[in-house]
């Protein structure tokens, strides 16, 4: 077996370390066709930000129409990494799933930080919740985080 695949790397991260090798693009010069560009590069960034967030949030694979969605609307500046989050955890299919409090926050941890949550910082956030604060409040505090910033750096994506 690939031993990348063994690790849970998407198949699609492989095949992006193929499309920027210097061998792809020694075979595009010879078959007369452009290698994998700037552009290229920056939309797949995009839709693997986007993707990121239907597998963690939503639980399932992005269909074309909602990535195309989302994508362009990254790429026109009409929203920022920051909506997007706010878009996915308070859709009506996330909603629908009525995690308790327990689970939204390991999912705002995988999602916005990009780790599993630690027991000190999880407890911390499932008190917050039971005290009083907004689910729609701990997500804005995890936006405005350092590691959230960080990550959709990562992609080339503002977050506000």
């Amino acid at each position: 077996m690939v031993p990348e695949l063994d690790k849970g790397t998407l198949k699609v991260f492989i095949l992006y370390g193929f499309f920027q090798s210097e061998e792809m693009a020694r075979l595009a010069t010879d078959a007369g066709i452009s290698a994998y560009t700037e552009s290229d590069d920056t939309l797949f960034q995009l839709n693997s930000f986007v993707r990121r967030f239907y597998i963690n949030i939503l639980g399932r694979d992005a269909e074309q129409e909602g990535l195309d969605f989302w994508v362009a609307n990254l790429v026109n500046s009409t929203i920022n990494a920051g909506e997007l989050a706010q878009g996915f955890f308070f859709s009506q299919e996330f909603i629908a799933q009525a995690h308790d409090d327990s689970r939204f926050v390991e999912i705002a941890y995988e999602t916005i930080l990009g780790r599993v949550s630690d027991e000190s910082g999880k407890i911390f956030w499932i008190g917050q919740l039971n005290s009083g604060v907004s689910r729609e409040e701990l997500i804005g505090e995890f936006i405005n985080s350092v590691e959230f910033k960080v990550l959709a750096a990562e992609y080339g994506i503002q977050v506000s």
